[in-house]
């Protein structure tokens, strides 16, 4: 243990707890979400019911790093938002996904332990252990009272504690994955040093938000340099400003204090307010470091959860510091990101700045070096990111459809399914609509059928479906539900036909189609938020689209001088209008061309352009959630389906859509 008391002189305190009492959760108000203690006092003075209620409440795709004393990862409450690293083997002893730790599944512990008991700290205890969670068994032997064994735990259940589970309380992202790094131990103290490799840590493994509830001095090269490769990645910073009452400006701490001086906003440092909107008696100040302000007294959270050991309450309230005001900033951060994926550290920081509440001072300085820009106001700073996107079309899952009838489907975020000894080589569409119903179109045996609610019902649309009929799942009508239409080649001076989901005719389109070989797809309009009907055919050199609006005939008519193989349409560019995305005709698959509404060439890119001759089929969508549709692309060959920007750069690799794939869905 020699080695380790050398880190002494350079100490890092959690800035927890002024005041911890153990008592009553505050009492229970009937609120959404349905949890018995999700109102407190700080929620509602920072528009989190407001936020909760436009439909912001997370996403388990966005990774909030929570670099504390450990959080309880076994809570009931905190369990199912645990980030966890699904590239590593858990207890096999191997550094699964090469990143350097063995083992970190469930995060890592920078604190230096002499695991071996051979009175030294070696190189590789030097590097930490897998051990996150907060000793209970020994916690009293570390002199440790219960604010500094919970405290993790309640920063950790402030920005996800699950919500809607009808358990105890909710965080302000009911859904999120929580990184667990542990830099302090059982008597509030760690080592400075460790700072930058928790940095470090959080941004190699995917963390969006940093939440350090825990200031010192000392090291401060290392650290700024940490959140200067955290800023550079995207990843957003925040920092409490610590409870000592200190001025900032002359004393500054650390982390909040790293970009002090700094014409670039690289962290987000805050201090606590009291119920009345006072700064609290014990909070840092310093408008050089004190950037935006929250509720840190009179605060309520999970708890550390041991019963064997005398650790006896899940949730208790009471609780205030600063440590608690900051992860309203992580998590209205994190919501943010749910909404603007590919925002970064500096668009994330400018919407909770520019839509702070600001009191009208009467004193511009002391209010700055109090408050910063003001009082968080999650649900102004939503609305503000939420105004920037241009389609609300944006991809969920990605699914493949196997020459043998097996569905594979990855969701973001999550871990790839596959569902086997079911045959969905009768699939024809999947659509998800706005409340995220999934519903599933079938055609076999000339019999259509639809499934969705854990329901399939048959439906009899003119008894019988052909092998040249066509059918989708299209909104054509109040935005809310897709409807069925059907192309027949069969029914002359009918261009297309309009089914409810129970088979009922709504409406047929009257025309007549003068092209061979016709094939039905859709395109989404962002001015009404619906969608087109569209029919296109492709002969010899020539590609012939036409689309069509509920009620009208052909609003649109396209020629492009190019056969092609595959096509689909989606706006690309992020203006709200419709891109032609095709594979030409020809032995050459590696080609891939996008023209304009008016049928002019744009560009053309090469994604797999290694792979000339295997066959493949495509998808467009919004899959980074920026207002521009990407294109997916999936070798029939059984590889890896890939996303693509259309400036040929690739965003990403889906893996688990198992091959030969012969249809591609992005819903």
């Amino acid at each position: 243990m020699g080695q380790l008391f050398h880190y002494n002189m350079k100490k890092l305190l959690l800035v927890c707890l002024v005041c911890a009492a153990m008592v009553t959760p505050l009492s229970v108000y009937a609120a959404f979400p349905n949890d018995p203690f999700a109102r407190q006092w700080g929620y509602e003075d920072t528009q989190v019911y407001e936020a909760w209620e436009h439909g912001f409440v997370g996403s388990r795709d966005v990774i909030i790093a929570v670099i504390d004393n450990g959080f309880d990862m076994h809570h009931l409450d905190l369990r199912p938002n645990v980030w966890k690293n699904v590239d590593e083997i858990d207890k096999n002893g191997i550094d699964d996904d090469h990143n350097g730790y063995i083992d970190d599944v469930w995060g890592w512990s920078f604190l230096h332990v002499d695991i071996n008991g051979d009175g030294e700290i070696d190189a590789e205890e030097k590097k930490g252990n897998n051990r996150v969670l907060p000793e209970t068994a020994a916690a009293y032997s570390y002199d440790a009272y219960p604010e500094v064994l919970n405290h993790g735990s309640i920063v950790a259940g402030i920005i996800g504690a699950r919500g809607n589970n009808n358990y105890l309380g909710s965080g302000i992202m009911q859904r999120v994955s929580l990184m667990n790094i542990r830099v302090v131990d059982n008597s509030g103290f760690g080592v400075l040093d460790a700072m930058d490799e928790a940095i470090h840590y959080a941004v190699d493994n995917g963390a969006d938000v940093i939440n350090m509830s825990l200031v010192g001095t000392g090291e401060e090269e290392m650290i700024t340099q940490a959140i200067d490769y955290a800023y550079e990645h995207g990843v957003v910073v925040v920092a409490a400003a610590g409870n000592d009452n200190l001025f900032l400006d002359d004393s500054p701490r650390y982390p909040i204090s790293a970009d002090q001086g700094s014409a670039v906003q690289k962290v987000l440092g805050v201090s606590a307010i009291d119920k009345q909107h006072h700064i609290t008696v014990f909070s840092n100040f310093g408008s050089s470091s004190i950037d935006l302000t929250a509720p840190g007294e009179e605060i309520s959270g999970v708890l550390r959860y041991a019963p064997k050991d005398g650790f006896t309450e899940a949730y208790g309230s009471g609780w205030s510091g600063t440590s608690f005001a900051a992860p309203y900033i992580s998590a209205a951060a994190g919501l943010i990101k749910s909404v603007q994926p590919t925002w970064g550290a500096k668009e994330i920081y400018a919407a909770l700045l520019k839509t702070a509440h600001k009191t009208p001072p009467e004193d511009e300085e002391t209010y700055a070096h109090l408050f910063g820009k003001g009082l968080l106001q999650i649900d102004d700073a939503l609305l503000y990111a939420q105004k920037q996107i241009v389609s609300d079309k944006k991809i969920q899952k990605v699914s493949g459809i196997a020459t043998n009838g097996t569905l594979s489907t990855y969701k973001k975020g999550n871990i790839s399914a596959s569902v086997d000894g079911e045959d969905f080589a009768s699939l024809v569409d999947v659509y998800r609509d706005r409340d995220d119903k999934e519903y599933y179109l079938f055609a076999k045996n000339d019999q259509v059928s639809i499934q969705y609610g854990g329901m399939e019902i048959p439906l009899a649309i003119d008894m019988m479906i052909s092998s040249v009929d066509q059918l989708q799942l299209i909104d054509v009508l109040d935005g809310f539900e897709p409807e069925i239409v059907l192309f027949s080649p069969k029914k002359e001076g009918i261009v297309y036909q309009v089914y409810s989901l129970s088979g009922v005719l709504l409406f047929e389109q009257k025309g007549n189609i003068v092209y061979t070989n016709v094939l039905l797809t859709s395109v989404y309009d962002a001015v009404s938020q619906k969608e087109q009907v569209v029919l296109w055919s492709s002969e010899e050199q020539e590609t012939v689209i036409d689309i069509y609006t509920f009620h009208e005939e052909a609003v649109k008519h396209v020629v492009i001088k190019k056969h092609a193989e595959e096509l689909v349409l989606a706006d690309t560019n992020g203006n709200g209008i419709f891109e032609v995305v095709l594979i030409p005709g020809g032995n050459d698959w590696s080609a891939i061309e996008r023209y304009n509404y008016e049928g002019v060439w744009i560009n053309t890119i090469y994604p797999l352009s290694y792979d000339k001759k295997t066959k493949r089929t495509i998808a467009l969508g919004d899959y980074t959630h920026n207002g521009k549709a990407e294109l997916i692309v999936a070798p029939a060959n059984g590889k890896e389906v890939y996303v693509y920007s259309f400036d040929e750069d690739r965003i990403a690799k889906i893996r688990g859509i198992y091959g030969p794939v012969q249809t591609l869905f992005a819903w």
